[in-house]
């Protein structure tokens, strides 16, 4: 569901500069636009739980189990969970805890099999290749490989960030774990991880609550290692709040840091005029709104003139 909503709202994005000028060529209302969006997105995330459960009335089946599946180093190796293959890690999947589940592994060449590593009493530490166990809510297994790999200590993304960004690294055993932010001076910024983590390959989704300008580096502090990235805090978008709301003018810009489009804000809604950068014109549409009501639209503004307008 997480894929398939990101995969909406990068087609939504492709397409947005044209949609003012969709909706004022045929007479529609340019909301309707986003509300559709936000229905097709609405029903991606809301569905599967209300799938499983069906599934689980109908089959008189115990609760569901969700459960983390991981792999140490990455690219060690693979792990055979039922009828799939998996490749990818940590895998993530709902499961019940009435039917059980069984893995095995497959190593990679130059990799051989050393144990598992989970939160589970009944087999933390088995040398065995292949388990069978009924799962429970929240079980982390780790599948520990002994050999080398090649891979990136720290991946942070998206990068630039305007202050949300996925940081995925690797741990090899179950330890404390620190992310820590730190300005180019070196002063601590921000503490925004601290706890104990198992084995394997780790994405924690991070927020700073203001927003990053400049640059800074995310560091990823193990019981033995540590290691750093940088991160670019280009801003994305600045502008007045008041009273919850935004009012007044609004600027967005891309990750080079060009301009990308300017709004105007009363009492939280569009009102005046706003420019929008089109990427099939290479030029800006200019569109006029009244009150949140878009009330005239496809007046092109040349770039050299735009940027050039209230810097």
């Amino acid at each position: 569901a997480e894929k398939f909503s990101e995969a909406v709202d990068k087609a939504a994005e492709r397409i947005e500069a044209v949609i003012p000028r969709h909706y004022a060529r045929w007479g529609a209302e340019e909301n309707d636009w986003y509300e559709e969006v936000d229905i097709v997105k609405t029903y991606v995330e809301e569905r599967p739980p209300f799938a499983l459960s069906q599934v689980q009335q109908f089959h008189g089946l115990a609760d569901k189990a969700n459960i983390q599946l991981n792999v140490y180093p990455p690219q060690a190796g693979k792990i055979d969970l039922n009828s799939i293959s998996l490749r990818k890690f940590p895998f993530k999947g709902v499961y019940f805890e009435d039917i059980a589940i069984q893995m095995e592994i497959v190593e990679n060449p130059g990799f051989e099999f050393s144990h598992w590593e989970t939160n589970r009493t009944d087999f933390d530490g088995s040398t065995a290749y292949s388990r069978k166990f009924f799962p429970t809510n929240g079980d982390t297994v780790t599948a520990i490989f002994s050999g080398s790999s090649q891979y990136n200590e720290l991946e942070v993304y998206p990068n630039p960030s305007n202050g949300n960004f996925t940081a995925q690294f690797v741990t090899d055993k179950r330890q404390k774990v620190q992310v820590l932010l730190y300005d180019l001076t070196g002063s601590l910024k921000k503490e925004l991880f601290n706890g104990q983590l198992l084995g394997g390959t780790h994405q924690l989704d991070l927020e700073i609550q203001e927003s990053l300008q400049g640059i800074y580096f995310l560091t990823v502090l193990t019981e033995r290692e540590r290691f750093s990235e940088k991160i670019d805090g280009t801003v994305k978008e600045t502008g007045f709040f008041k009273d919850g709301i935004p009012e007044g003018k609004w600027l967005t810009f891309a990750a080079d840091g060009e301009k990308t489009a300017e709004l105007n804000y009363q009492d939280g809604k569009r009102h005046g005029e706003f420019r929008v950068w089109d990427e099939f014109t290479q030029a800006y549409m200019e569109i006029s709104y009244v009150n949140g009501e878009m009330i005239k639209a496809n007046k092109w503004v040349k770039a050299e003139d735009f940027a050039s307008i209230n810097k």
